[in-house]
């Protein structure tokens, strides 16, 4: 089963107050069409490991 997602990437700077965020759609595998998403939720994640990405495995 293919598992699909929204990547992000989100940096906050408490000193200066500063956020940034950056996140791309996701492509439904059996339309190849871009999934239109109309609401979402911010939630909290903790980091339990990370995997560095090599060309041609993004992890």
């Amino acid at each position: 089963m293919q598992q699909l997602g929204v990547g992000t990437v989100s940096f906050y700077e408490p000193d200066t107050g500063s956020f940034a965020a950056l996140g791309h759609g996701i492509i439904d595998p059996d339309t190849d069409e871009l999934i239109e998403i109309s609401s979402g939720e911010v939630v909290t994640a903790d980091i339990l490991s990370v995997l560095k990405g090599e060309n041609g495995n993004p992890r």
